[in-house]
């Protein structure tokens, strides 16, 4: 039997979905159906252009990123005990790295994989407020900081797929991907 409050949650979903898709539909239109391959150094900011979602089992949300082709996106989180984060309209870009991969940088963009109240740390230590917290970068084995901002790598699947990775928030967890939605 399904719960009234799964109803409730079904239909705030669908309705979000809904004002999402009216927003992002006409630049997904223009899209070709299937893009050729290509290489990460050939990936522009229009290929980015979409509604992403992410699925963490751990806290049993759902995450979406919709990024517009004018430079800004759009992050939603939900999790299965209630908690609706929307944000504002804020910023994105790409930054290309000397190594050749891709970053995308999303200003005051929020890291769920950890659950709702680590997100709301911004960025900072939960064990040290006064520091900013060290994420694991596993293809350099290097820590990367985001401070007030959700930073991910575009990757491409064995198949050309691009999938934006998050980065683990240590050496020992793995790394949680957004795909992009298809309605």
């Amino acid at each position: 039997m399904i719960s009234i409050h799964s109803h409730k949650r079904y239909y705030r979903w669908r309705s979000i979905i809904s004002v999402v898709l009216l927003w992002i539909l006409p630049v997904i239109a223009c899209r070709t159906s299937s893009p050729p391959s290509k290489s990460i150094q050939q990936i522009s900011e229009m290929d980015l252009v979409g509604i992403w979602e992410s699925h963490y089992s751990s806290w049993k949300g759902v995450e979406l990123l919709v990024i517009k082709d004018d430079g800004t996106y759009q992050q939603i989180y939900e999790d299965s005990k209630g908690y609706l984060y929307i944000s504002e309209i804020e910023k994105w870009h790409l930054e290309p790295q000397n190594s050749g991969r891709l970053f995308l940088r999303f200003v005051k963009g929020r890291y769920f994989p950890e659950g709702p109240n680590w997100a709301s740390l911004l960025g900072t230590d939960p064990l040290h407020p006064n520091l900013l917290y060290s994420y694991f970068d596993p293809k350099d084995n290097s820590a990367i900081v985001m401070d007030n901002e959700l930073l991910l790598e575009v990757d491409l699947s064995k198949y050309s797929e691009i999938t934006l990775m998050q980065f683990p928030s240590d050496i020992d967890a793995g790394s949680e991907r957004f795909t992009l939605f298809k309605p």
